[in-house]
């Protein structure tokens, strides 16, 4: 989602239902992407520790645990 939908304002169908479900003005907002500094933004906040893990439990169970894996797979690739 770095550079959103490859230019395109709404997502492709090969991403299906993914966005369905997703308010119109939201899915606007992801057409054009993160940006590329959205690692150091997220960076910059969690180190005084404005993320934390409560931030994403209430997005849904078990995706703490998800995010701790990706982000565990992201340090042995880098």
């Amino acid at each position: 989602m770095k550079k959103g939908f490859a230019g395109k304002p709404q997502p492709s169908t090969n991403h299906g239902d993914l966005y369905s479900d997703l308010e119109d003005t939201t899915v606007d907002v992801l057409g054009s992407g993160f940006g590329d500094n959205l690692t150091k933004l997220l960076e910059r906040e969690a180190a005084p520790g404005k993320i934390t893990a409560s931030d994403f439990e209430s997005i849904g169970k078990g995706v703490v645990e998800e995010l701790r894996g990706l982000l565990a797979m992201l340090r042995r690739i880098i």
